[in-house]
């Protein structure tokens, strides 16, 4: 029974150690490399001799050997490289993919077609457009009388495109006729020259004007279309005149075409363009008529110097104080000289009609009361009497001792004598004792 035991432990050893031995030779070194790929951009597809081994960052463990490896990413252009693993060892790839691109021609009816891309112009058409990555891509197309237009395109590969586009023109044609011609024509607010006007414009909406002095603004808004004339008559209103009229001397009576107006300075507005007839007057000057013209929209000055057509009457009447009248008109008293105040100042009346006058000078206590006398007036000058007019007035009260009472002349005055005209030539000397009063009496009347 010993035996049967000994001989089952035995056989149980054997086993363990053969099993020992067999771990021991299934568990070997792993001695592989290894690969750290990184890439520009990012997640790029790494193939490892035609198999997929990941995306980058990536980091592997191969066997030793050489290597193909193929890097891919959409929109990039696949790289190829040759990578050498060894064993226990670390290597580290790095690999940058140039991205697809791809070139585009444009062309267009016209040619000379201006190419906005992104808001940035790249020239006239035909134009290349090279190096676009993939992506989608709008640009407009504008040229000056021309429909603009955009176009759009697709960049998925390599392979170049031609894009052609046909512009459709859009030029209109204005004529402009006025009345009267020559006007001068701005469109927009710019001056474009003067009528008849012909231009070729884009079409769109434009506001007119046309000026010419003398004449209203005609003004007026219109829609050209392209391919099409559009025709616009102006008959421009004309616009009324005015006339300044003064006068040497001024507040004259003014008539234009026999219509009163009034007086000067004046002026008169709303006039029709023309002719008329006017008429400057005032009392003791000449009237002046006068061809005057009114311009369209203008303000015509006009300056009139009238003429005296009267005459004047000058006096000298002594003693001051009479009182004048001429053809029956009273026209003033004359006054004291300063110097002399027993004569009188140069009497003067002005304005007077050429023609013959009567004069009178009066006075109540003059003797005669009134003297008369005819002067002729001439234009434009002073008569005057050739000599001074005496008249005879009293200018005192003398009240003698015995009561008499006397008015006249006072001749001359002294200590002891009083020399007294009682009447026109008519003197009479009295003592001083035989005067009682002797009062001097005013030169105007009483």
């Amino acid at each position: 029974m010993k035996k049967k035991i000994n001989i089952l432990l035995g056989f149980i050893f054997i086993l363990g150690g053969f099993s020992l031995f067999a771990q021991t030779a299934d568990v070997k070194k792993d001695t592989r490399g290894t690969l750290v790929f990184n890439s520009f951009p990012d997640e790029v597809n790494v193939y490892i001799d035609n198999k997929q081994a990941g995306t980058t960052p990536l980091e592997i463990k191969l066997e030793k050997g050489i290597k193909l490896v193929k890097f891919t990413k959409p929109g990039y252009k696949t790289e190829w490289k040759q990578v050498e693993c060894n064993e226990n060892w670390e290597k580290k790839v790095k690999v940058e993919l140039s991205p697809v691109t791809s070139s585009v021609i444009i062309r267009s009816e016209p040619i000379g077609v201006g190419v906005e891309l992104n808001g940035e112009f790249k020239g006239e058409t035909p134009l290349v457009l090279k190096n676009l990555p993939i992506g989608k891509y709008r640009a407009l197309l504008s040229k000056q009388g021309f429909v603009s237009k955009e176009v759009s395109w697709i960049v998925d590969s390599a392979r170049p495109q031609i894009i052609e586009k046909n512009l459709s023109s859009n030029i209109g044609t204005v004529k402009i006729k006025s009345i009267p011609y020559d006007a001068n024509v701005y469109i927009d607010g710019k001056p474009r020259g003067k009528t008849p006007f012909e231009a070729d414009m884009t079409e769109g909406h434009y506001k007119l004007k046309i000026m010419k002095s003398g004449y209203a603004p005609y003004e007026y808004m219109f829609i050209l279309k392209r391919n099409e004339t559009e025709q616009i008559k102006a008959t421009l209103e004309e616009l009324p005149g005015s006339i300044k009229i003064e006068s040497n001397p001024s507040n004259c009576l003014v008539f234009l075409n026999g219509r009163q107006y009034e007086n000067t300075p004046v002026k008169i507005d709303n006039l029709l363009p023309g002719n008329y007839k006017l008429k400057v007057e005032r009392k003791g000057f000449d009237p002046v008529y006068k061809k005057v013209t009114v311009y369209k929209g203008q303000e015509n000055s006009v300056v009139i110097d009238l003429k005296n057509n009267t005459g004047g009457i000058g006096l000298i009447v002594n003693p001051p104080g009479v009182s004048i009248y001429i053809n029956g008109r009273f026209r003033g008293v004359t006054k004291p000289d300063e110097k002399n105040p027993q004569i009188s100042k140069l009497f003067t009346v002005s304005n007077l009609p050429a023609g013959s006058y009567t004069i009178q000078c009066t006075h109540k206590r003059a003797q005669p009361t009134t003297k008369t006398m005819v002067v002729n007036v001439n234009k434009g000058k002073i008569t005057r009497s050739e000599k001074a007019i005496n008249m005879w007035i009293s200018d005192h009260i003398l009240t003698l001792s015995s009561g008499q009472r006397y008015e006249g002349r006072l001749r001359y005055k002294s200590d002891k004598i009083i020399s007294f005209e009682i009447e026109p030539g008519v003197i009479q000397d009295y003592q001083k004792h035989e005067v009682r009063n002797l009062v001097k009496m005013s030169v105007k009347e009483d």
